[in-house]
Order: C-alpha cells, then structure tokens, then sequence
C-alpha cells in the first residue's frame, strides 16, 4: 500500500508541473594543514619558587570578629504572616596550613 501511494503522489505531483526532488551533495572541504609539534611550559605564576600556589588544608577561621557582614535585609512572606531578618557574610578570613592569610569574598544575595 505504501508504494501505491509514493507512486500516486509521484504521478499527481509530475502531472501539476512540479519537478522532481535532486538531493544536493556538499563538496568536500579544503584539506587542513598539520599541526606542527611543538613543546610547552608553564611557569608558576607567584613569586615563590617551588610552591604550588594553592592553598594549604585545613584551614582555620581567624576569629569571628574578623568576619565583614552585608547590611541587614528583612524578607516578608507573600502573605505578610513572617519576616525574617538576615545579615548575609560579605567576607571571611582564614589561616591555612602554612599560616597564609586566606580571604573567602562572598557576593551579596538579591
């Protein structure tokens, strides 16, 4: 049944004027060059040799005064039944294994 109705729709199609389909074949493309071999480095990026420049574990809170706080916000339920008020951490300051001072910066919530 299913070739009787291509053929149909061939022969309805050819008699109204319409041309046949021709599938259009893009052209291979252009042939790259090769990437020549080559030898990279990486240089650290901090003044202090044979260091890693990451941060030691585990790291220790300085002490809680030394914590920086956004103001504070109030939210409100939609139905105005319970608020909330919050002060969000804006900064804190860390010491890590090797007794560098380490800043977290936190962004400010909407």
């Amino acid at each position: 049944m299913a070739k009787d109705l291509t053929a149909a729709l061939a022969a309805l199609s050819e008699g109204a004027g319409y041309t046949t389909r021709r599938d259009a074949v893009l052209s291979d493309p252009p042939a790259l060059p090769a990437i020549p071999a080559r030898t990279g480095s990486a240089l650290p990026t901090s003044g202090i040799s044979g260091a890693g420049g990451g941060i030691a574990s585990p790291l220790t809170e300085t002490a809680f005064t030394d914590r920086l706080f956004y103001t504070q916000t109030i939210l409100t339920t939609t139905d105005g039944f319970m608020s909330l008020v919050i002060q969000p951490v804006q900064k804190m300051r860390f010491t890590d294994a090797n007794s560098a001072v380490v800043e977290i910066i936190y962004q400010q919530p909407i």
